[in-house]
């Protein structure tokens, strides 16, 4: 009976290349979603990506649902975008934020400049010349004419006899009136509070989408979606750049993925990606971190399609968890075998048998 290799090889083989597998992990991710996003981007033809904050981060609605994507990891797409010159950054709006959790809903608190009372009314301000008394104008108000409530004059003309301050605030406990009232911000989200002084400044942007550029980017190589196109109409559904959740709750990226006509699954009966391994000095991380995903992903099908051709030691490392692995001198031709390794079968692939077909 099979028995996988303990998860915990897996995770010393990972440590053992950290820094180089995290680079060349990191390059599949933002390479594979970023083609998701402009894929979005061109059969949607949106112009423009809105940011929102929610909870002290910055996020963005209208793709993270297509994307599945964490807000972090569709940050990380949308800035490798922008360095492409695909996306370009616009401020939208400045908001303040709280200097704690970053969040920008607040509930404003306001108390007397005075003595801090939270009692306070705010009106429109009257000071009477003759007398020095300064009140809200409905204390003013007597009969259809104005009359001092302190010296019981009438008002004649403004700017004669009196002025109007504009609106002010007035404190029932001490009689202040004042043009301003000291304001606490109190964060809806962490509930700390702050004077505005100590409060950051949040910008929120928009990215407007560069049609040209956009235009010039290719997405999935032609043959690839010829290939994709011709198997759909079989009743194969082919799917790019398919996100999965492994067991350890990250989601991992497929170049594709593949359910067969009557499957009752819900998740792919086969993954797939595609890597060139042209350069020699990268095959042993990219292959691991294929090895990585695969082990993590509980999916019955797994297969790694490479050009040129991989060394002995990889097919070993590989067929030790079952990958389905297809091998080219290049491109076209990997497409062609991936072509007939899909229609070919259902059931997975004892590689242990075939290893010698494989040298």
């Amino acid at each position: 009976m099979y028995n996988p290799p303990p998860y915990s090889i897996a995770i010393h083989l990972y440590e053992s290349m950290l820094e180089e597998l995290g680079i060349i992990m990191q390059q599949l991710f933002l390479d594979a979603n970023s083609r998701r996003l402009l894929r979005l981007l061109r059969e949607r033809g949106i112009s423009y990506i809105d940011s929102v904050v929610e909870k002290g981060a910055i996020r963005f609605p209208e793709v993270e649902s297509e994307l599945e994507l964490d807000t972090d990891g569709v940050a990380r797409v949308i800035e490798s975008l922008e360095k492409s010159g695909v996306l370009e950054r616009i401020v939208e709006r400045s908001l303040y934020s709280c200097p704690e959790c970053g969040d920008a809903c607040f509930q404003v608190k306001t108390a007397c400049s005075s003595c801090g009372s939270p009692e306070l009314l705010v009106g429109q301000v009257i000071e009477h010349l003759t007398c020095g008394h300064i009140d809200f104008d409905n204390a003013f108000l007597w009969e259809d004419r104005l009359r001092c409530p302190k010296c019981g004059r009438h008002l004649r003309a403004i700017g004669v006899d009196y002025r109007r301050i504009g609106r002010a605030f007035k404190c029932l406990k001490c009689g202040a009136i004042s043009p301003v009232a000291n304001e606490l911000y109190r964060c809806r989200n962490c509930g700390s509070e702050n004077i505005k002084d100590k409060l950051k400044i949040l910008h929120l942007h928009r990215f407007k989408v560069n049609k040209e550029a956009l235009s010039s980017i290719g997405d999935v190589p032609e043959k690839l979606y010829l290939l994709s196109r011709n198997l759909e109409s079989e009743g194969i559904i082919v799917e790019f750049d398919k996100s999965v959740k492994g067991s350890s709750g990250v989601y991992h990226t497929f170049t594709l993925s593949i359910k067969y006509p009557g499957s009752g699954n819900s998740s792919p009966d086969l993954v797939m990606d595609i890597v060139p391994m042209d350069d020699p000095s990268k095959r042993k991380s990219e292959v691991l971190a294929f090895y990585v995903k695969a082990i993590d992903v509980p999916i019955g099908r797994k297969a790694l399609a490479v050009y040129p051709k991989i060394g002995e030691e990889f097919r070993k490392l590989l067929s030790t968890i079952r990958v389905e692995l297809i091998e080219a001198e290049n491109f076209d031709l990997l497409v062609d075998k991936i072509s007939e390794h899909i229609r070919n079968g259902e059931k997975p692939i004892n590689l242990g048998k075939n290893l010698g077909k494989l040298k």
